[in-house]
């Protein structure tokens, strides 16, 4: 398997690597240190033991004297405190030595002049010796420490007692821990890489057959979706957002080919009659003949120029967002303009179109903010719609009411009602619904109410439908309200 460096898995990875490294790397300094100080100070307390053992013998003495000291120096007194490596000197505070073990024969201990005065006062002073003076004395590699300390004999002068010792036995301890700790670390390194690679590996394969699976869906296999896991993980909530974005663009690359359809068919209609128009009428010498065919021309083109700007206009609106004109528009110069726009429609078949406007003392004067053309024209397909389904001599009501933060319209029609199943697709593009005895109740070609839906919607309210218990269908529209700044009114 080919590990690729730039992969997730290998990054997790080397962040888990890396993260554990550096713990235990804290973990293990902090060990040394601690433990070099503990076997040092623990070297310094024996060694200390050593010199008061000296000082402890020369206080035994009977005849505590310096020239008593001097001759039993002379007869190798100190040999009973040497060891292999353990080197005893005493010398006065001149610096002149009066004694020392026979490992120091032909050299001698060198005392620090802070040394000597804190032993003079009383206070025990470690030092350790340069690695030449180390050398010299006990050998190559050695590395020796000393400790000092003053004992007065009498009326004479204090001697200073100095004992050193190898410290080669600690730095050994200490080098083998280090080395066994420096192996540790490697392995444990090693194997928490590999144990991370593979939990890495084991909680991201989930993630591989998730990208294998939605490379396979493509527009033409929308219907398939990624497997969820069993596991209530995030991995599964990922994969459930996943199918349901799938669910949407299924249902949108649907509603596309529908709109393509509804499209072919609605603009194939009129340029067939011109077609056909065109073929019949070869000769257009009669009079009565041409204008005929001028009348055919210029309804089948007015139809396409409707046809063009209705799927424009869902165009713009359903594309989201705000409007691109925002205008303070008066409530009732919406009502009013789209029942004039529709005045003559309605004149034809005897229908009354009855304005109601029901505002309250908090807000007098309501005036809705958005692009006023685009309200306008949502009115006007719902009262249109309206006027093409209530019978001849009919009324239809257009009541706009005001409350608070919202204003509402309702558009009340006597015709026959839409059949309770079909109420949540009537605002579907192209949805024309077939009601008894009775044509489409969503407008012309089918997308008028789908029109004035997202323009409601655009304009951050919404619009409904419901039958009424009387006969007919109220259509609500709810918008917010705006209440600062200028208005402007049309009507």
């Amino acid at each position: 398997m080919a590990i690729r460096f730039h992969s997730l898995r290998a990054r997790l990875t080397l962040l888990y690597a890396l993260i554990f490294g550096l713990l235990q790397s804290g973990f293990w300094i902090t060990v040394d240190v601690v433990r070099s100080h503990y076997l040092h100070e623990h070297f310094d307390k024996e060694l200390l033991g050593r010199a008061r053992s000296v000082v402890g013998a020369i206080k035994s003495a009977s005849e505590s004297t310096l020239p008593f000291l001097r001759e039993q120096f002379q007869k190798d007194a100190l040999e009973q405190f040497a060891g292999e490596s353990l080197f005893v000197q005493v010398s006065l505070a001149s610096q002149e030595v009066i004694g020392q073990t026979k490992n120091l024969t032909g050299a001698r201990l060198p005392l620090d002049s802070d040394a000597r005065r804190a032993a003079l006062r009383g206070i025990p002073a470690f030092e350790t010796l340069d690695e030449a003076t180390s050398s010299a004395i006990a050998g190559a590699d050695s590395s020796l420490r000393s400790v000092v300390l003053s004992h007065k004999i009498g009326n004479s002068p204090p001697v200073l007692i100095q004992v050193a010792s190898d410290l080669r036995s600690v730095t050994e301890i200490v080098n083998r821990l280090r080395r066994f700790v420096i192996i540790y670390f490697i392995v444990s390194m090693a194997l928490s890489t590999f144990t991370s690679w593979y939990l890495v590996g084991r909680s991201l394969s989930p993630v591989g057959r998730i990208v294998r699976q939605a490379k396979r869906i493509t527009a033409s296999r929308l219907h398939e979706r990624i497997p969820v896991p069993k596991d209530a993980d995030e991995i599964g909530e990922m994969v459930r957002v996943l199918n349901e974005m799938l669910d949407r663009l299924q249902a949108q690359f649907r509603n596309q080919r529908q709109f393509l359809s509804n499209i072919s068919h609605e603009l194939k209609t009129p340029i067939t009659v011109l077609l056909a128009e065109a073929r019949s009428h070869a000769n257009l010498s009669d009079a009565q003949v041409v204008e005929e065919f001028r009348g055919t021309v210029v309804s089948e083109s007015e139809r396409l120029l409707r046809i063009v700007d209705a799927f424009l206009l869902l165009t713009r609106v359903g594309s989201g967002g705000t409007p691109a004109v925002l205008v303070r528009t008066p409530l009732e110069d919406i009502v009013l303009n789209a029942m004039k726009a529709c005045e003559g429609e309605a004149a034809a078949k005897g229908i009354r179109l009855i304005p109601k406007l029901k505002y309250d003392e908090v807000t007098p004067h309501p005036v809705i903010a958005g692009d006023s053309d685009l309200l306008y024209s949502m009115l006007e397909n719902i009262i249109r719609n309206g006027v093409r389904h209530t019978p001849e001599g009919g009324t239809l009501q257009i009541e706009a009411a005001a409350r608070i933060r919202d204003a509402a319209i309702f558009v009340r029609d006597q015709g026959p009602g839409v059949p309770r199943e079909q109420l949540n697709r009537i605002f579907e593009p192209f949805y024309q619904v077939k009601a008894e005895g009775d044509g489409n109740h969503s407008g012309l070609l089918g997308i008028g109410l789908s029109i004035s839906k997202a323009i409601a919607e655009l304009h951050g309210g919404s619009i409904s439908c419901k039958n009424l218990s009387e006969g007919g269908c109220e259509f609500a529209v709810h918008l917010p309200i705006e209440s600062d700044g200028p208005v402007r009114s049309s009507h």
